[in-house]
């Protein structure tokens, strides 16, 4: 299984302060990541920024209701393969809304 890592510190620090509810919904969209790397990749991420060169990818979740949102807004977990071509992800960001970005397919959850 591939190995996830968080790209800065204070990426996973802010991760571990979350509400569990919100832990729960970012754990399940890494995990699809973390399964299967090229079809999260091609068949559910959508590139951020593909002119930059980084190779950041962002992957859709949806707010749990118990959050407070009347909306369930869209949220981006940004993510990229190990630039070093390990088995291995990096995990940038997860507090974006999805905004004006292409949708992919709709990732399968284990409910």
């Amino acid at each position: 299984m591939t190995e996830v890592a968080f790209w800065a510190e204070e990426v996973g620090a802010t991760y571990a302060q979350l509400p569990s509810t919100r832990r729960a919904v970012i754990r399940s969209a890494i995990v699809t990541i973390q399964k299967d790397p090229k079809t999260a990749e091609h068949s559910y991420s959508v590139p951020v920024d593909p002119g930059a060169g980084a190779g950041w990818l962002a992957i859709p979740f949806l707010a749990p209701e118990s959050l407070g949102s009347k909306d369930r807004a869209m949220w981006a977990l940004v993510w990229r393969h190990d630039p070093a071509g390990a088995d291995r992800v990096e995990i940038l960001d997860f507090a974006e809304r999805w905004g004006d970005l292409a949708m992919p397919q709709i990732w399968p959850r284990d409910e």
